[in-house]
């Protein structure tokens, strides 16, 4: 009776330190062990159902115009690049998968170099925020006034976003790719690096 006792008690003593070894090791691998800075940052991190980008960055512009002499009419093409500032925001409208959200999305720009312009963007967009970079892909309305007319199109939003709850609840890093094909036969495309705040 006494030596079954044993036995007993030594099998459930090994199967409680076992489970507790799997457990600290499940934690270590997926570095969220309680009290570690990993940990920390993820339970502070801010999900991306509302956010706000700021940055600065490089816009390019080709122009298409007609051209040529008295043999005929050809297509010529001229660019320009100067630096510009962004602002803009997006609204989870709802979800549509796990870490999957409808957004609807806005900016706005100032560029000023030999010519100078104002992209304004409206449209709609999804963002995933499973990785440890989240992604944001959108389409949208651009209307950009500039120097001697204004022209109107389409908008494609590509952005990643970095989280560093560790610096500021809700803040992150900004990388984005930008394209507006628009009518006056102009394309402008911009790379811009800046910061994004979620709450």
């Amino acid at each position: 009776m006494i030596r079954s006792a044993k036995i007993l008690f030594a099998t459930a003593l090994f199967s409680t330190i076992s489970a507790t070894a799997a457990l600290a090791d499940g934690a270590v691998m997926n570095n969220t062990r309680p009290g570690t800075p990993e940990a920390a940052a993820m339970a502070s991190a801010a999900p991306l159902d509302r956010f706000i980008w700021g940055g600065i960055g490089y816009y390019g512009a080709r122009y298409s115009f007609d051209c040529g002499d008295f043999s005929g009419v050809t297509t010529c093409s001229a660019t320009d690049g100067a630096f510009g500032l962004q602002v803009g925001a997006a609204l989870a409208f709802t979800q549509l998968a796990p870490n999957l959200k409808l957004d609807g999305w806005g900016s706005i720009a100032g560029v000023f170099g030999s010519g100078n312009y104002f992209p304004i963007n409206l449209g709609v967009g999804v963002t995933y925020d499973a990785l440890p970079v989240a992604l944001f892909g959108g389409l949208g309305f651009s209307i950009v006034p500039n120097t001697g007319n204004t022209a109107v199109g389409l908008d494609i939003n590509l952005m990643a976003i970095y989280p560093v709850p560790q610096v500021v609840k809700g803040l992150g890093l900004m990388g984005q790719l930008q394209v507006d094909i628009l009518n006056e036969n102009l394309l402008i495309w911009n790379l811009i690096v800046g910061g994004t705040f979620s709450f």
